[in-house]
């Protein structure tokens, strides 16, 4: 069993290679107590044949449990569209990256921060930026609630019947 000791060694070495890519992220603890990786994340993503060039300020929290759990991610500067089409969760204000369990099982891949924020975190921050820049989302779109949850399920178990999922659960 890792002690608190090992668990924020080992958050500061995800924190600094986080940083060695994207140096406008800052590590703080706020007053409540969680480690919160905070400031502007910069970007360049080209895909077919356009380049999305964009930054956010976002807040990323770290969970007590990291790194068994994945973080969640705020935007902080506004620039999502308080639309229900661009995927922010109402109730908390967190970016839905998706289903939860898809975001836990590819976090759970490498379980870093870096690699939480390549593979989860700029490519819906380049989503956002392309969808509203040329209307539509360039890789698809997941649906919103509980119908991403079983759409994602009927993925998973690779069922079309959505009885079959709950007979599943």
């Amino acid at each position: 069993m890792e002690s608190v000791e090992d668990k924020k060694e080992l958050l500061m070495k995800h924190v600094k290679q986080l940083r060695e890519k994207f140096s406008g992220l800052e590590l703080v603890k706020p007053g409540s107590g969680r480690f919160v990786v905070k400031g502007n994340l910069g970007f360049s993503v080209p895909y077919n044949g356009k380049v999305i060039k964009d930054d956010y300020d976002i807040e990323i929290e770290i969970p007590d449990d990291y790194p068994q759990s994945p973080p969640t991610v705020k935007e902080l500067g506004n620039k999502i569209p308080k639309d229900a089409d661009f995927h922010v969760n109402a109730y908390d204000g967190t970016l839905c990256l998706g289903a939860p369990l898809a975001v836990k099982r590819t976090f759970a891949q490498q379980r870093n921060l870096l690699w939480f924020v390549e593979k989860q975190v700029v490519p819906f921050l380049f989503g956002i930026g392309y969808k509203v820049k040329y209307g539509h989302m360039p890789f698809g779109e997941l649906s919103h609630g509980s119908k991403v949850l079983l759409e994602h399920y009927k993925e998973l178990f690779g069922v079309k019947d959505g009885f079959v999922v709950l007979e599943f659960l």
